[in-house]
């Protein structure tokens, strides 16, 4: 639980940052538009259908995609959104790389 508290202490510091997109929609269009993204999080309470779609979309533009212990409410406050967010892509090589040793 420690690693998984320093990972959305993380998560947070790139979204002050400007370095992740939140959200199904905008994980996916950034990987359609063949943006970098360097490991896509998917909270643990994420719907069936969420999951299913996101893991979809990292396995066919080769994205590396991981769950985590979290739910939406703590990775939405992690990352200061007032709204649920259940999935987060890294947008920036160093983050994503710190992010991907603390699994």
């Amino acid at each position: 639980m420690n690693d998984e508290r320093k990972l959305l202490g993380l998560l947070g510091l790139a979204a002050r940052a400007r370095k992740l997109v939140f959200g199904t929609d905008r994980v996916c269009e950034t990987a359609r538009a063949f943006s970098y993204l360097g490991v896509v999080l998917i909270a643990s309470d994420a719907s069936e259908n969420t999951v299913k779609r996101i893991k979809n979309c990292c396995k066919y533009y080769g994205i590396e995609c991981r769950a985590l212990q979290s739910g939406m409410d703590d990775l939405s406050h992690a990352v200061g959104k007032a709204n649920n967010v259940s999935a987060v892509g890294v947008t920036d090589e160093n983050f994503a790389s710190a992010v991907i040793k603390l699994f």
